[in-house]
Protein backbone atom coordinates (compact mmCIF):
# COMPACT_ATOMS: atom_id res chain seq x y z
CA UNK A 1 0.00 0.00 0.00
CA UNK A 2 1.17 3.26 -0.82
CA UNK A 3 0.21 6.83 0.74
CA UNK A 4 -0.71 8.02 -3.09
CA UNK A 5 -1.65 6.71 -5.91
CA UNK A 6 -0.07 7.05 -8.72
CA UNK A 7 -0.95 5.97 -12.86
CA UNK A 8 1.26 2.49 -12.45
CA UNK A 9 -0.45 1.65 -9.09
CA UNK A 10 -3.68 2.65 -9.69
CA UNK A 11 -3.21 -0.21 -13.08
CA UNK A 12 -1.90 -2.61 -10.99
CA UNK A 13 -4.89 -2.22 -8.51
CA UNK A 14 -2.26 -1.00 -5.29
CA UNK A 15 -4.54 -0.10 -2.13
CA UNK A 16 -4.01 4.04 -1.59
CA UNK A 17 -4.03 5.24 1.61
CA UNK A 18 -5.70 8.57 0.47
CA UNK A 19 -8.30 6.57 -1.80
CA UNK A 20 -9.97 4.79 1.16
CA UNK A 21 -9.79 7.39 3.30
CA UNK A 22 -11.73 9.56 0.37
CA UNK A 23 -14.06 6.08 0.95
CA UNK A 24 -14.42 6.57 4.53
CA UNK A 25 -15.39 10.49 4.10
CA UNK A 26 -17.63 9.92 0.88
CA UNK A 27 -19.64 6.90 2.89
CA UNK A 28 -19.91 8.96 6.14
CA UNK A 29 -20.69 12.02 3.99
CA UNK A 30 -23.20 10.50 2.39
CA UNK A 31 -25.09 9.05 5.55
CA UNK A 32 -24.48 12.38 7.19
CA UNK A 33 -26.49 14.21 4.20
CA UNK A 34 -29.65 11.51 4.31
CA UNK A 35 -29.59 12.51 8.28
CA UNK A 36 -29.19 15.83 7.86
CA UNK A 37 -32.14 16.36 5.27
CA UNK A 38 -34.26 13.45 6.10
CA UNK A 39 -33.80 12.19 2.62
CA UNK A 40 -32.10 8.81 0.48
CA UNK A 41 -32.66 10.46 -2.86
CA UNK A 42 -28.77 10.67 -3.34
CA UNK A 43 -28.27 7.40 -2.55
CA UNK A 44 -30.49 5.67 -4.86
CA UNK A 45 -29.33 7.90 -6.75
CA UNK A 46 -25.66 7.15 -6.56
CA UNK A 47 -26.37 3.08 -6.45
CA UNK A 48 -28.51 3.24 -10.00
CA UNK A 49 -25.61 5.24 -11.61
CA UNK A 50 -22.45 3.13 -10.14
CA UNK A 51 -22.57 0.22 -12.84
CA UNK A 52 -21.46 2.59 -15.85
CA UNK A 53 -18.19 2.82 -14.30
CA UNK A 54 -18.41 -0.70 -12.27
CA UNK A 55 -19.42 -2.25 -15.45
CA UNK A 56 -16.50 -1.19 -17.70
CA UNK A 57 -14.25 -3.22 -19.50
CA UNK A 58 -11.82 -3.10 -22.00
CA UNK A 59 -13.55 -3.38 -24.64
CA UNK A 60 -16.36 -0.90 -23.92
CA UNK A 61 -13.35 1.47 -22.88
CA UNK A 62 -11.69 1.07 -26.28
CA UNK A 63 -15.41 1.76 -27.96
CA UNK A 64 -15.88 4.29 -26.27
CA UNK A 65 -13.04 6.32 -27.49
CA UNK A 66 -13.87 5.21 -30.94
CA UNK A 67 -17.11 6.64 -30.85
CA UNK A 68 -16.08 9.69 -29.52
CA UNK A 69 -13.25 10.91 -31.68
CA UNK A 70 -15.98 9.95 -34.50
CA UNK A 71 -18.12 12.30 -32.90
CA UNK A 72 -15.40 15.18 -32.66
CA UNK A 73 -13.56 14.75 -36.08
CA UNK A 74 -17.19 14.51 -38.14
CA UNK A 75 -16.62 16.98 -40.43
CA UNK A 76 -20.61 17.11 -41.89
CA UNK A 77 -22.06 20.64 -40.83
CA UNK A 78 -25.94 20.95 -40.18
CA UNK A 79 -27.57 23.64 -42.33
CA UNK A 80 -30.74 23.94 -43.66
CA UNK A 81 -30.02 22.66 -46.89
CA UNK A 82 -26.62 20.03 -45.95
CA UNK A 83 -29.02 18.20 -43.46
CA UNK A 84 -32.41 19.38 -43.08
CA UNK A 85 -33.84 16.96 -40.88
CA UNK A 86 -31.21 17.28 -38.24
CA UNK A 87 -30.94 21.48 -38.56
CA UNK A 88 -34.69 21.38 -37.99
CA UNK A 89 -35.10 19.02 -35.19
CA UNK A 90 -32.92 21.21 -33.25
CA UNK A 91 -34.75 24.43 -34.47
CA UNK A 92 -38.18 22.31 -33.24
CA UNK A 93 -37.03 21.01 -29.87
CA UNK A 94 -35.33 24.66 -28.86
CA UNK A 95 -38.96 26.07 -30.67
CA UNK A 96 -40.77 23.74 -28.20
CA UNK A 97 -38.45 24.30 -25.13
CA UNK A 98 -39.11 28.06 -26.12
CA UNK A 99 -42.62 27.77 -25.83
CA UNK A 100 -42.65 25.54 -22.63
CA UNK A 101 -40.77 28.79 -20.94
CA UNK A 102 -43.15 31.14 -22.35
CA UNK A 103 -46.00 29.36 -21.15
CA UNK A 104 -44.89 28.78 -17.85
CA UNK A 105 -43.47 32.50 -17.14
CA UNK A 106 -46.69 33.68 -19.01
CA UNK A 107 -48.62 31.34 -16.02
CA UNK A 108 -46.72 32.74 -13.28
CA UNK A 109 -46.23 36.53 -14.22
CA UNK A 110 -49.23 38.15 -16.17
CA UNK A 111 -52.25 37.16 -14.68
CA UNK A 112 -54.13 40.34 -13.29
CA UNK A 113 -51.38 42.61 -14.63
CA UNK A 114 -52.26 45.71 -16.40
CA UNK A 115 -50.20 48.99 -16.91
CA UNK A 116 -46.64 49.42 -17.31
CA UNK A 117 -45.67 45.81 -15.03
CA UNK A 118 -47.54 44.11 -17.92
CA UNK A 119 -44.95 45.52 -20.79
CA UNK A 120 -42.26 45.23 -18.45
CA UNK A 121 -42.77 41.32 -17.63
CA UNK A 122 -43.73 40.81 -21.11
CA UNK A 123 -40.61 42.22 -22.44
CA UNK A 124 -38.56 40.06 -19.71
CA UNK A 125 -40.59 36.93 -20.34
CA UNK A 126 -39.89 36.94 -24.12
CA UNK A 127 -36.21 37.60 -23.57
CA UNK A 128 -35.46 34.58 -21.08
CA UNK A 129 -37.62 32.56 -23.89
CA UNK A 130 -35.19 33.30 -26.39
CA UNK A 131 -32.43 33.19 -24.12
CA UNK A 132 -33.77 29.83 -23.55
CA UNK A 133 -34.47 28.21 -27.03
CA UNK A 134 -30.97 29.50 -27.70
CA UNK A 135 -29.48 27.66 -25.17
CA UNK A 136 -31.34 24.58 -25.54
CA UNK A 137 -30.06 25.43 -29.43
CA UNK A 138 -26.67 25.12 -28.42
CA UNK A 139 -26.75 22.36 -26.15
CA UNK A 140 -28.39 19.77 -28.82
CA UNK A 141 -25.74 21.03 -31.54
CA UNK A 142 -22.47 20.83 -29.30
CA UNK A 143 -23.93 17.41 -28.21
CA UNK A 144 -24.51 16.36 -31.89
CA UNK A 145 -21.67 18.29 -34.09
CA UNK A 146 -19.25 19.21 -31.65
CA UNK A 147 -17.92 22.09 -30.51
CA UNK A 148 -15.32 23.27 -33.23
CA UNK A 149 -18.72 23.07 -35.46
CA UNK A 150 -20.57 24.90 -32.80
CA UNK A 151 -20.22 28.70 -34.40
CA UNK A 152 -20.94 27.83 -37.59
CA UNK A 153 -24.39 26.12 -36.76
CA UNK A 154 -25.30 28.51 -34.72
CA UNK A 155 -24.53 31.64 -36.96
CA UNK A 156 -27.18 29.91 -39.54
CA UNK A 157 -29.39 28.79 -36.83
CA UNK A 158 -29.83 31.92 -34.69
CA UNK A 159 -30.98 33.64 -37.34
CA UNK A 160 -34.44 31.18 -37.87
CA UNK A 161 -34.37 30.16 -34.56
CA UNK A 162 -34.33 33.60 -33.16
CA UNK A 163 -37.00 35.13 -35.58
CA UNK A 164 -39.32 31.66 -35.28
CA UNK A 165 -39.09 31.83 -31.76
CA UNK A 166 -38.41 34.91 -30.67
CA UNK A 167 -41.81 36.54 -32.71
CA UNK A 168 -43.80 33.37 -31.37
CA UNK A 169 -42.78 34.29 -28.01
CA UNK A 170 -43.65 37.81 -28.58
CA UNK A 171 -47.06 37.31 -30.07
CA UNK A 172 -48.14 34.31 -27.22
CA UNK A 173 -47.06 36.59 -24.60
CA UNK A 174 -48.88 39.54 -25.99
CA UNK A 175 -51.93 37.11 -26.79
CA UNK A 176 -51.94 35.94 -22.58
CA UNK A 177 -51.75 39.63 -22.08
CA UNK A 178 -54.81 40.44 -23.81
CA UNK A 179 -56.37 37.71 -22.52
CA UNK A 180 -55.61 38.35 -18.64
CA UNK A 181 -54.87 42.14 -18.46
CA UNK A 182 -55.95 44.19 -21.66
CA UNK A 183 -55.34 44.84 -25.45
CA UNK A 184 -53.03 47.76 -25.15
CA UNK A 185 -50.33 46.64 -22.96
CA UNK A 186 -50.21 43.21 -24.61
CA UNK A 187 -50.06 44.61 -28.08
CA UNK A 188 -47.22 46.42 -27.38
CA UNK A 189 -45.13 44.20 -25.90
CA UNK A 190 -45.71 41.48 -28.61
CA UNK A 191 -44.54 44.35 -30.84
CA UNK A 192 -41.52 45.15 -29.31
CA UNK A 193 -40.03 41.63 -28.40
CA UNK A 194 -41.22 40.00 -31.93
CA UNK A 195 -39.47 43.16 -34.26
CA UNK A 196 -36.65 43.37 -31.80
CA UNK A 197 -35.39 40.02 -31.86
CA UNK A 198 -36.33 39.53 -35.72
CA UNK A 199 -34.31 42.61 -36.26
CA UNK A 200 -31.26 41.12 -34.00
CA UNK A 201 -31.49 38.00 -36.00
CA UNK A 202 -30.11 39.89 -39.35
CA UNK A 203 -27.22 40.17 -37.44
CA UNK A 204 -26.59 36.93 -39.20
CA UNK A 205 -23.13 36.01 -37.88
CA UNK A 206 -22.23 38.35 -35.69
CA UNK A 207 -25.52 37.55 -32.88
CA UNK A 208 -24.07 33.85 -33.49
CA UNK A 209 -20.81 34.81 -32.39
CA UNK A 210 -22.20 36.99 -29.62
CA UNK A 211 -24.81 34.22 -28.13
CA UNK A 212 -21.47 31.44 -28.19
CA UNK A 213 -19.48 33.80 -25.82
CA UNK A 214 -22.64 33.88 -23.60
CA UNK A 215 -23.81 30.62 -23.83
CA UNK A 216 -20.37 28.80 -24.01
CA UNK A 217 -21.72 26.53 -21.03
CA UNK A 218 -24.39 25.18 -23.05
CA UNK A 219 -21.79 23.79 -25.53
CA UNK A 220 -20.03 22.35 -23.01
CA UNK A 221 -23.11 20.78 -21.11
CA UNK A 222 -23.97 19.84 -24.47
CA UNK A 223 -20.28 17.60 -25.01
CA UNK A 224 -21.12 16.85 -21.80
CA UNK A 225 -24.19 14.95 -22.90
CA UNK A 226 -22.59 13.33 -25.71
CA UNK A 227 -19.58 11.91 -23.47
CA UNK A 228 -22.14 10.34 -21.05
CA UNK A 229 -24.47 9.21 -24.24
CA UNK A 230 -21.06 7.28 -25.68
CA UNK A 231 -19.89 5.48 -22.28
CA UNK A 232 -23.93 4.25 -21.87
CA UNK A 233 -23.61 3.16 -25.14
CA UNK A 234 -20.40 1.53 -24.91
CA UNK A 235 -21.04 -0.22 -21.50
CA UNK A 236 -24.07 -1.77 -22.63
CA UNK A 237 -22.92 -3.01 -25.97
CA UNK A 238 -20.04 -5.02 -23.97
CA UNK A 239 -22.38 -5.65 -21.17
CA UNK A 240 -20.96 -9.35 -20.30
CA UNK A 241 -17.31 -8.59 -20.27
CA UNK A 242 -18.44 -6.10 -18.24
CA UNK A 243 -19.55 -8.17 -15.60
CA UNK A 244 -16.23 -9.94 -15.24
CA UNK A 245 -14.56 -6.53 -15.10
CA UNK A 246 -16.79 -5.75 -12.18
CA UNK A 247 -14.95 -6.83 -9.34
CA UNK A 248 -11.60 -4.99 -10.62
CA UNK A 249 -13.74 -1.67 -10.85
CA UNK A 250 -14.82 -2.06 -7.76
CA UNK A 251 -11.06 -2.34 -6.07
CA UNK A 252 -9.66 0.43 -8.70
CA UNK A 253 -12.26 2.68 -7.57
CA UNK A 254 -12.82 2.49 -3.30
CA UNK A 255 -8.82 1.56 -3.10
CA UNK A 256 -6.65 2.47 -5.61
CA UNK A 257 -7.77 5.53 -7.26
CA UNK A 258 -7.51 9.12 -5.11
CA UNK A 259 -8.28 12.79 -5.76
CA UNK A 260 -4.91 13.44 -7.48
CA UNK A 261 -5.43 10.91 -10.02
CA UNK A 262 -7.72 13.61 -12.78
CA UNK A 263 -11.22 13.15 -14.09
CA UNK A 264 -11.78 11.84 -17.01
CA UNK A 265 -14.54 13.17 -19.47
CA UNK A 266 -13.67 9.50 -21.93
CA UNK A 267 -11.85 7.28 -20.11
CA UNK A 268 -8.85 6.28 -22.08
CA UNK A 269 -8.83 8.95 -24.73
CA UNK A 270 -5.96 11.56 -25.48
CA UNK A 271 -7.93 13.96 -28.23
CA UNK A 272 -4.41 14.81 -29.47
CA UNK A 273 -3.33 17.09 -26.95
CA UNK A 274 -6.69 19.34 -27.08
CA UNK A 275 -8.95 20.40 -23.82
CA UNK A 276 -11.00 17.61 -23.40
CA UNK A 277 -8.58 15.68 -21.37
CA UNK A 278 -8.16 17.39 -17.97
CA UNK A 279 -4.03 17.44 -18.02
CA UNK A 280 -4.38 19.02 -21.70
CA UNK A 281 -6.85 21.67 -20.15
CA UNK A 282 -4.43 22.23 -17.11
CA UNK A 283 -1.70 22.85 -19.30
CA UNK A 284 -3.15 25.27 -21.93
CA UNK A 285 -4.57 27.63 -19.06
CA UNK A 286 -1.17 27.35 -17.39
CA UNK A 287 0.65 28.71 -20.89
CA UNK A 288 -2.21 31.06 -22.49
CA UNK A 289 -2.13 34.51 -21.62
CA UNK A 290 -5.42 35.57 -23.51
CA UNK A 291 -7.91 36.46 -20.89
CA UNK A 292 -11.11 35.24 -22.83
CA UNK A 293 -9.15 32.38 -22.87
CA UNK A 294 -8.61 31.96 -19.00
CA UNK A 295 -12.08 32.82 -18.76
CA UNK A 296 -13.56 30.27 -20.90
CA UNK A 297 -11.62 27.43 -19.05
CA UNK A 298 -13.32 28.92 -15.66
CA UNK A 299 -16.67 27.95 -16.99
CA UNK A 300 -15.69 24.92 -19.60
CA UNK A 301 -13.60 22.98 -17.08
CA UNK A 302 -15.94 22.74 -13.91
CA UNK A 303 -18.66 21.52 -16.60
CA UNK A 304 -16.78 19.15 -18.43
CA UNK A 305 -14.41 17.25 -15.40
CA UNK A 306 -16.56 18.47 -12.22
CA UNK A 307 -19.53 15.78 -12.72
CA UNK A 308 -16.39 13.11 -13.17
CA UNK A 309 -15.20 14.08 -9.99
CA UNK A 310 -18.02 13.90 -8.25
CA UNK A 311 -19.36 10.60 -9.78
CA UNK A 312 -16.15 9.32 -8.57
CA UNK A 313 -16.65 10.05 -4.49
CA UNK A 314 -20.22 9.17 -5.41
CA UNK A 315 -19.12 5.34 -6.28
CA UNK A 316 -17.20 5.37 -3.10
CA UNK A 317 -20.16 6.07 -1.23
CA UNK A 318 -21.55 2.78 -2.24
CA UNK A 319 -19.18 0.81 -0.64
CA UNK A 320 -21.57 -0.72 1.77
CA UNK A 321 -23.69 -1.70 -1.23
CA UNK A 322 -21.51 -3.37 -3.51
CA UNK A 323 -18.93 -4.83 -1.11
CA UNK A 324 -21.09 -8.30 -0.63
CA UNK A 325 -21.01 -8.16 -4.86
CA UNK A 326 -17.64 -7.69 -5.42
CA UNK A 327 -16.85 -10.11 -2.69
CA UNK A 328 -19.13 -12.42 -4.63
CA UNK A 329 -17.27 -12.04 -7.85
CA UNK A 330 -13.92 -11.94 -6.49
CA UNK A 331 -11.68 -14.56 -8.24
CA UNK A 332 -10.06 -17.77 -6.74
CA UNK A 333 -6.40 -18.14 -7.21
CA UNK A 334 -6.46 -22.00 -7.49
CA UNK A 335 -3.67 -24.17 -5.40
CA UNK A 336 -4.82 -27.85 -4.39
CA UNK A 337 -3.06 -27.78 -1.36
CA UNK A 338 -4.04 -24.30 0.08
CA UNK A 339 -8.33 -25.73 -1.44
CA UNK A 340 -7.40 -29.31 0.39
CA UNK A 341 -6.33 -27.13 4.00
CA UNK A 342 -9.21 -25.34 3.36
CA UNK A 343 -11.95 -27.63 3.09
CA UNK A 344 -10.64 -29.02 6.10
CA UNK A 345 -11.53 -26.75 8.18
CA UNK A 346 -14.48 -26.32 7.12
CA UNK A 347 -15.33 -29.74 7.55
CA UNK A 348 -13.63 -29.67 11.26
CA UNK A 349 -12.58 -26.69 11.92
CA UNK A 350 -12.78 -24.70 15.37
CA UNK A 351 -14.68 -21.78 14.22
CA UNK A 352 -16.63 -23.47 11.75
CA UNK A 353 -18.06 -25.82 14.65
CA UNK A 354 -18.66 -22.43 16.60
CA UNK A 355 -20.75 -21.11 13.42
CA UNK A 356 -22.87 -24.17 13.76
CA UNK A 357 -23.70 -23.86 17.38
CA UNK A 358 -24.50 -20.20 16.77
CA UNK A 359 -26.39 -21.70 13.81
CA UNK A 360 -28.41 -23.45 16.19
CA UNK A 361 -28.51 -21.07 18.95
CA UNK A 362 -30.09 -18.33 16.19
CA UNK A 363 -32.86 -20.80 15.30
CA UNK A 364 -33.89 -21.63 19.02
CA UNK A 365 -34.16 -17.69 19.67
CA UNK A 366 -35.86 -17.48 16.21
CA UNK A 367 -38.61 -19.99 17.40
CA UNK A 368 -38.81 -18.90 20.94
CA UNK A 369 -39.61 -15.38 20.00
CA UNK A 370 -41.58 -16.37 17.28
CA UNK A 371 -43.52 -18.14 19.72
CA UNK A 372 -44.10 -15.81 22.12
CA UNK A 373 -46.17 -13.39 19.43
CA UNK A 374 -48.15 -15.85 18.72
CA UNK A 375 -51.66 -17.26 20.41
CA UNK A 376 -50.49 -20.24 21.79
CA UNK A 377 -52.25 -19.09 25.74
CA UNK A 378 -55.69 -19.75 23.33
CA UNK A 379 -54.31 -22.97 21.62
CA UNK A 380 -53.39 -24.61 25.46
CA UNK A 381 -56.54 -23.56 26.69
CA UNK A 382 -58.33 -24.99 23.55
CA UNK A 383 -56.63 -28.39 24.33
CA UNK A 384 -55.13 -28.69 27.63
CA UNK A 385 -54.03 -32.13 27.45
CA UNK A 386 -52.83 -32.17 24.49
CA UNK A 387 -48.93 -32.87 24.50
CA UNK A 388 -46.54 -30.02 24.72
CA UNK A 389 -45.13 -30.51 20.80
CA UNK A 390 -48.71 -29.56 19.87
CA UNK A 391 -48.13 -25.93 20.57
CA UNK A 392 -45.62 -25.79 18.26
CA UNK A 393 -48.60 -25.45 15.87
CA UNK A 394 -48.93 -21.64 17.40
CA UNK A 395 -45.42 -21.11 15.28
CA UNK A 396 -46.42 -19.09 12.36
CA UNK A 397 -43.40 -17.71 9.97
CA UNK A 398 -45.54 -14.53 9.11
CA UNK A 399 -44.28 -13.34 12.45
CA UNK A 400 -41.00 -13.67 11.44
CA UNK A 401 -39.78 -9.97 10.95
CA UNK A 402 -37.40 -9.20 7.64
CA UNK A 403 -34.45 -8.83 10.06
CA UNK A 404 -35.18 -12.60 11.32
CA UNK A 405 -34.90 -13.71 8.06
CA UNK A 406 -31.61 -12.98 7.72
CA UNK A 407 -30.49 -15.15 10.78
CA UNK A 408 -32.52 -18.27 9.49
CA UNK A 409 -30.87 -17.85 6.56
CA UNK A 410 -27.47 -17.64 7.83
CA UNK A 411 -28.15 -21.11 9.86
CA UNK A 412 -29.64 -22.76 6.25
CA UNK A 413 -26.18 -21.42 4.50
CA UNK A 414 -24.22 -23.01 7.66
CA UNK A 415 -26.09 -26.25 7.47
CA UNK A 416 -25.76 -26.35 3.47
CA UNK A 417 -21.54 -25.61 4.21
CA UNK A 418 -21.71 -28.40 6.67
CA UNK A 419 -22.93 -31.08 4.54
CA UNK A 420 -21.21 -29.39 1.09
CA UNK A 421 -17.84 -29.93 3.11
CA UNK A 422 -18.65 -33.64 4.14
CA UNK A 423 -18.76 -34.30 0.87
CA UNK A 424 -16.02 -32.40 -0.64
CA UNK A 425 -13.38 -34.00 2.51
CA UNK A 426 -14.61 -37.40 1.70
CA UNK A 427 -13.86 -36.66 -1.97
CA UNK A 428 -10.07 -35.65 -0.78
CA UNK A 429 -10.02 -38.61 1.68
CA UNK A 430 -10.81 -40.76 -1.19
CA UNK A 431 -9.44 -40.03 -4.43
CA UNK A 432 -6.40 -37.17 -3.16
CA UNK A 433 -8.93 -34.81 -5.19
CA UNK A 434 -12.18 -32.76 -4.89
CA UNK A 435 -14.35 -32.16 -8.50
CA UNK A 436 -13.77 -28.08 -8.96
CA UNK A 437 -17.77 -27.53 -9.34
CA UNK A 438 -18.04 -28.30 -5.79
CA UNK A 439 -15.02 -26.26 -4.67
CA UNK A 440 -16.78 -23.60 -6.67
CA UNK A 441 -20.28 -23.77 -5.44
CA UNK A 442 -19.00 -24.08 -1.37
CA UNK A 443 -16.78 -20.83 -2.06
CA UNK A 444 -19.96 -18.88 -2.86
CA UNK A 445 -22.20 -20.59 -0.55
CA UNK A 446 -19.43 -19.64 2.21
CA UNK A 447 -18.94 -16.29 0.51
CA UNK A 448 -23.05 -15.73 0.49
CA UNK A 449 -23.12 -16.92 4.03
CA UNK A 450 -20.29 -14.25 5.34
CA UNK A 451 -22.12 -11.49 3.51
CA UNK A 452 -25.25 -12.37 5.18
CA UNK A 453 -23.81 -13.12 8.56
CA UNK A 454 -22.53 -9.46 8.69
CA UNK A 455 -25.36 -8.21 7.80
CA UNK A 456 -27.34 -9.87 10.20
CA UNK A 457 -25.49 -8.74 12.77
CA UNK A 458 -25.00 -4.91 11.85
CA UNK A 459 -28.95 -5.03 11.66
CA UNK A 460 -29.03 -6.94 14.97
CA UNK A 461 -27.26 -4.20 16.45
CA UNK A 462 -29.04 -1.53 15.46
CA UNK A 463 -32.11 -3.58 17.10
CA UNK A 464 -30.50 -3.38 20.18
CA UNK A 465 -29.83 0.06 20.14
CA UNK A 466 -33.53 1.23 19.17
CA UNK A 467 -35.06 -1.31 21.51
CA UNK A 468 -32.90 -1.11 24.27
CA UNK A 469 -33.59 2.78 24.50
CA UNK A 470 -37.10 2.08 23.81
CA UNK A 471 -37.80 4.54 20.73
CA UNK A 472 -40.98 4.54 19.55
CA UNK A 473 -40.74 3.42 15.67
CA UNK A 474 -43.32 5.50 14.49
CA UNK A 475 -41.30 8.59 15.64
CA UNK A 476 -38.33 7.45 13.80
CA UNK A 477 -37.09 9.99 11.16
CA UNK A 478 -38.06 9.76 7.18
CA UNK A 479 -34.17 8.16 6.38
CA UNK A 480 -34.47 5.86 9.49
CA UNK A 481 -38.31 4.97 8.68
CA UNK A 482 -37.36 1.90 6.72
CA UNK A 483 -36.85 0.25 10.81
CA UNK A 484 -40.13 0.14 11.49
CA UNK A 485 -40.35 -2.21 8.02
CA UNK A 486 -37.51 -4.18 9.21
CA UNK A 487 -37.75 -5.08 12.29
CA UNK A 488 -41.68 -5.67 12.21
CA UNK A 489 -43.75 -6.16 15.64
CA UNK A 490 -40.27 -6.44 17.69
CA UNK A 491 -39.77 -3.01 18.42
CA UNK A 492 -41.00 -0.89 21.41
CA UNK A 493 -44.06 0.85 20.89
CA UNK A 494 -44.12 3.25 23.47
CA UNK A 495 -40.86 4.90 24.60
CA UNK A 496 -39.46 5.11 28.24
CA UNK A 497 -41.13 7.36 30.55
Amino acid sequence: MRWVSTPESVNKGEASALAMAETVLAVAAYWGIAWAFDTHVHLLVSILVAPLLLLRSPESTKLGVELFEAYWSDETKITRYGTPKRFWLMVLLSGGSAAAVAFGLSTLWLPEISGPPLFWRALVTGLVTVYGAIAVGITIGAAVEGWEAESEVVAEAVAVLAAVVGAGAGAGVAAGAVAVAGLAAGVAAGVVMGAGVVVVANWGNVFGVLTLLVLVPYASFGMWMRSLAVRVTATLRHIISGLRSFHRNWQHTIVAVDFTRPPELVPGASFSGKILTFEAAINRFRKTKNFVEICGFVVVAPILFMPALLYRWSLKSTFWFYFPLAYLAWPHAESKERDRVWVSLLHRGRMEDFSRVAAALVVVSVVISTFLWSDWAALRNAFPQAPTLMYLLAFDLRNLAPWQWGGVASAALTAFVWGFSEKAHRSYELTGAADRNDLTILRLVTRLRTIVTLATLGVSLGYAVLALKGIDPNQLPGWLSFAKWLYGPYLPITPPP
